[in-house]
């Protein structure tokens, strides 16, 4: 253990502007669940969307509910220790559990790529076949695409886990624990797959966009013709 991380540790820590804003956060992701709570009890609620439709948001409202949970587990650790901790050493944290955690605290980020194109796709599908699919009552379409957005967390927990007990390198510690500093954060992985799933989605949604408003225009001037003649 480097008494310079303990220093280091303690300077980032310990620090009042550091702890403020871990105090924001926490403020900020308690109201945004309650918010994200209320909202998904109103789709619940809600007849006016498709039950596929309605599953699936309240599957993107989870996976948002379950990156606030951990952050704000992260946010409140900080101000605990910050205010509580006796040594500076106390503040270290260990390497391999950073890793992992910080891993598993972005594994929900990471998935919502995955939740809006499960949107995307039952939107498309809700589009192209509207007749028969609005009369569709058991939620297949859900059943199949929410798991497959969870995919993602489960690997990167299960991977985060067992690299964390097999590591038998000598332990190291850090100063401070978060996504940047252990690393995970990689540019290159954003465009291997994330950006190109995001792009997709965006096409998606465009292509439902495009097709509803043409849908629309022919309703209307079938309407118009009906009512002139």
């Amino acid at each position: 253990m480097n008494l310079s991380d303990c220093f280091e540790a303690e300077r980032v820590l310990a620090n009042g502007y550091f702890l403020a804003t871990q105090f924001v956060v926490v403020v900020l992701n308690v109201s945004g669940t309650m918010l994200c709570a209320y909202t998904t009890a109103l789709i619940v609620a809600s007849q006016v969307f498709h039950i596929n439709l309605r599953i699936l948001l309240v599957n993107l409202s989870a996976l948002i509910c379950l990156r606030t949970a951990l952050t704000l587990n992260r946010s409140t650790v900080n101000i605990i220790v910050g205010f509580s901790y006796k040594n500076n050493c106390d503040l270290l944290k260990e390497a391999g559990w950073c890793n992992s955690y910080s891993a598993i605290t972005a594994a929900p980020f990471e998935s919502l790529v995955f939740a809006f194109t499960a949107i995307a796709l039952e939107r498309c599908l809700a589009t192209i076949a509207y007749k028969r699919y609005e009369k569709w009552k058991f939620p297949f379409v859900a059943i199949i695409l929410a798991p497959i957005t969870w995919i993602n967390i489960a690997l990167i927990i299960h991977t985060s886990i067992s690299k964390h007990t097999s590591n038998n390198v000598t332990v190291s510690y850090r100063p401070y624990c978060s996504t940047i500093t252990t690393g995970y954060v990689d540019f290159g992985k954003l465009f291997n797959y994330s950006i190109p799933v995001i792009i997709a989605s965006f096409v998606l949604f465009v292509a439902v966009y495009v097709i509803c408003r043409r849908k629309l225009r022919f309703v209307l001037k079938c309407a118009l013709f009906a009512s002139t003649h």
